[in-house]
């Protein structure tokens, strides 16, 4: 019940957040059509408070703002002035345009960047299986296992000039020789594995260990 509440909660937030670019691109727009609006235009009435233009309105409040259009509410224009430029309005249009944008490059970036390290993972783990099959049958016709000094090459020429286990001893999927070690910890008749995207064994992100 706990979890199902919490989750509510998530989704709450993520609902509001995803609601806040549309609002500030509302909230910004509408800013800027008021300073658009904002512009007198000599010797007509304007709303003190909006300066909306009042020509034709018969309310007896402004239809912009609702002020009560009372003399002294009212202004009229003065000749030469220029349309207002509303800083805050245009940086919540950018603002409400831009926060999308940052949260699906957030969400979208490191999938790509998984994928593009998947593929070598899998390359890596598909090397790794391959040369502990030849080992395992390189123990079975030798009763050993190849010794430090023979390392992997010894899988490609045998010592009984037969035919190899393996055509070529691959390099890992970044370039790097996979690494052998005979005994290998843990009581472990060898390990094997790859150095990963880092190219330093015995790190986080060791393939095949």
């Amino acid at each position: 019940m706990r979890d199902m509440f919490d989750c509510g909660i998530v989704a709450a937030i993520v609902a509001a957040a995803a609601s806040l670019p549309v609002m500030a691109i509302v909230l910004g727009m509408g800013r800027i059509k008021r300073a658009q609006r904002s512009r007198r235009q000599d010797g007509l009435p304007h709303c003190r408070q909006c300066e909306y233009l009042l020509i034709g309105n018969q309310s007896g409040r402004c239809p912009e703002c609702g002020t009560l259009l009372s003399p002294e509410n009212v202004l009229y224009g003065e000749r030469g002035r220029r349309t207002r430029f509303d800083v805050i309005g245009v940086a919540l249009v950018v603002l409400g345009l831009l926060v999308p944008t940052i949260m699906l490059a957030a969400i979208i970036v490191p999938k790509f960047t998984g994928r593009a390290i998947y593929p070598k993972t899998a390359a890596a783990s598909a090397d790794v299986s391959n040369l502990k099959v030849a080992l395992d049958a390189f123990d079975i016709d030798f009763g050993r296992f190849p010794t430090p000094a023979e390392g992997l090459n010894i899988l490609v020429n045998p010592p009984n000039g037969g035919h190899g286990y393996v055509a070529k001893v691959p390099v890992d999927p970044w370039g790097t020789p996979y690494i052998y070690r005979v005994p290998g910890k843990n009581g472990q008749d060898f390990d094997l594995f790859s150095c990963g995207p880092d190219g330093i064994p015995d790190t986080a992100d060791d393939v095949g260990r």
